[in-house]
């Protein structure tokens, strides 16, 4: 929840009323002054951001607990994509990270075998891409998610919350960047 600092306006209202006359010597001691709170729809757009994630790391956490096939535990990070400063959460099975790993290793040994002088026909191509060892385990991953999940209650229940909340986020955020009726 967002709040505006009592402070500030413990200092706008005597200031403005002082202006007016009303209290030349600033407010009586005795006059306790209310504070303001703003909440506004962003800040309720923020909160709820931010229960989803929380549901979704308490998901993984009890997910992970249960399953026994440790390539498709989930991990989560947060971290800013090359050539950006911004910020971006990514959950992904360690079968996929290790895939991307893999990628990255491969095309890092071309490149050093091609500026290294390596006898040309030493590389032997493109690295695969990471998409296609990911594509290929991912039936097996969405089963034993879809297994471990419809058998235990908690994880059920986190779904469905989180559902629940991602629905009334995207109404929260559909109505503020509604754009308003043009004006004829």
């Amino acid at each position: 929840m967002s709040r505006l600092a009592p402070s500030v306006w413990s200092f706008l209202f005597p200031l403005l009323a002082a202006a007016q006359g009303v209290f030349a010597a600033g407010p009586p001691e005795d006059v306790e002054l209310d504070e303001v709170l703003i909440v506004g729809q962003q800040a309720q757009i923020d909160e709820m951001r931010k229960e989803i994630v929380q549901l979704e790391d308490r998901f993984h956490e009890r997910y992970n607990e249960l399953n026994t096939n440790d390539d498709f535990d989930i991990h989560c990070i947060v971290e800013a994509r090359t050539g950006t400063r911004m910020l971006k959460r990514s959950c992904r099975a360690i079968y996929m990270e290790r895939a991307i790993e893999q990628e990255g290793k491969e095309a890092f040994e071309i490149r050093q075998s091609i500026q290294g002088g390596a006898p040309a026909g030493s590389a032997s191509g493109p690295p695969a891409p990471a998409s296609v060892a990911i594509n290929m385990r991912l039936p097996d991953f969405r089963k034993n998610m879809r297994d471990i999940a419809g058998k235990d209650r908690e994880l059920t229940e986190l779904l469905r919350r989180r559902a629940e909340l991602v629905e009334r986020f995207m109404a929260a955020r559909r109505a503020i960047l509604k754009p308003e009726p043009a004006k004829r």
